[in-house]
């Protein structure tokens, strides 16, 4: 059948430069065809979550910003004191800072510390911009879609996964189609636990928590345990700040009933003279609201009905809503021989695996308290002094990254 010149195309008269150009549009479009071909035969691998009380430290992520390092400095030191035998890989806008940090910490064994040098300004925080996951001997990064309205060192901080993954051919970065941070999830060996907090960041993605689970267990292959019905019924903030999921199994949950008690309840010395000092600080009083006291009682109802011991941690909500006195949000570092916990009189007496790398305040009353609770379930808890950077929205596992 004869072609018309319709479905002819003549490239004798097209000049060099235009036949390349054709030549290379063709090669483009062949390429996307390809792609899209291997997503629908291959898609993307079902990852694992690392649990959080599995990790042995091996590979620390910090950041370091000289901005913020008076406020950093006595978490960074009982950090590193805490992880004698780990690489640290430290992300900083630039070698100076590094030099910085290794003249402020002066580690014994330099050997052990990575410059990761982002050639921009970035924050403190190294858990928020991604999770890390397994794919059988691969790590893993999950990312959200880079968010538009970030500017500055937070926006920057999306980038660090992508330049950690740079040149090692075992870890890659998968971005996601939904907003999350970091301390979004919270994984266990069995169970990832999240909560409706991500329904607010993703009202159409995920309107509801069935939602939430579903659209989480299609990435981890496992399932999704989500907390609250609605927004009101959880804390307005990562749930590794009030969610710890122990070596046991068991689920520790913070509470702002047990501290106050522990306190000598709202009209005692000890919590009277705590709120003088937020005060003195310039920080929001202690909220005990019902509607606070009720994102917190939820969830641990929540788990207590599905058959978890739930554990009570002492917790104190500050007014914003985003600052808390909390000892859920640290780093569990899993032991390479059991050793004998140093435990209170107090509490049962056990051989650990784990430590806990602990928030602690200065405020002895409920920082032991702490400590003896997680002895009683086998943890040594070893304190990490944030008593200067609590008032910036995080703690411990917000300052820690792991690979």
């Amino acid at each position: 059948m004869a072609q018309t010149p319709a479905q002819t195309l003549d490239l004798s008269s097209w000049s060099p430069l235009a036949r390349a150009l054709a030549g290379a549009l063709a090669a483009v479009v062949c390429a996307l065809g390809l792609l899209s071909l291997q997503a629908a035969l291959w898609p993307p691998a079902v990852v694992r979550i690392a649990p959080d009380n599995q990790s042995d430290l091996n590979t620390v992520v910090l950041h370091f910003d000289p901005q913020a390092a008076a406020t950093i400095d006595k978490t960074y030191r009982d950090i590193l004191a805490a992880v004698p035998d780990g690489r640290f890989r430290v992300v900083v806008a630039s070698a100076a800072d590094f030099e910085a940090f290794m003249e402020r910490f002066k580690p014994a064994d330099a050997r052990r510390f990575e410059p990761v040098v982002m050639d921009r300004p970035i924050t403190t925080w190294s858990r928020d911009r991604y999770t890390l996951t397994t794919a059988g001997q691969n790590q893993v990064l999950l990312v959200p879609p880079q968010k538009p309205a970030l500017h500055g060192p937070r926006a920057n901080d999306w980038l660090v996964p992508f330049r950690l993954a740079l040149g090692d051919a075992s870890v890659s970065v998968r971005e996601l189609d939904f907003d999350f941070d970091g301390g979004d999830m919270i994984a266990g060996p069995a169970r990832v636990f999240a909560d409706v907090n991500l329904m607010r960041k993703n009202p159409t993605r995920m309107p509801n928590a069935g939602a939430v689970a579903s659209t989480l267990e299609e990435i981890v292959g496992r399932p999704v345990f989500v907390l609250g019905k609605k927004p009101e019924d959880v804390p307005h903030h990562h749930i590794g700040m009030y969610l710890t999921p122990l070596p046991d199994g068991a689920v520790a949950v913070g509470s702002p009933a047990l501290a106050v008690e522990l306190l000598g309840g709202t009209d005692g010395a000890e919590f009277v003279a705590l709120q003088e000092r937020l005060k003195s600080q310039g920080l929001p009083a202690i909220d005990l609201s019902e509607a606070t006291l009720h994102r917190f009682e939820t969830p641990a109802r929540e788990l207590r009905a599905a058959g978890y011991d739930v554990v009570a941690l002492p917790l104190l909500p500050l007014a914003d809503q985003v600052t808390f006195i909390t000892y859920n949000n640290g780093q569990f570092h899993a032991l390479a021989a059991d050793t004998e916990a140093p435990a209170p009189a107090s509490a049962l007496k056990h051989t650990v695996k784990h430590e806990f790398l602990m928030p602690s305040y200065g405020i002895e009353t409920l920082d032991q308290a702490a400590r003896e609770i997680f002895a009683r379930r086998g943890v040594r808890a070893r304190p990490i002094d944030v008593a200067d950077v609590f008032r910036f929205h995080g703690s411990v596992r917000c300052l820690i990254n792991v690979l």
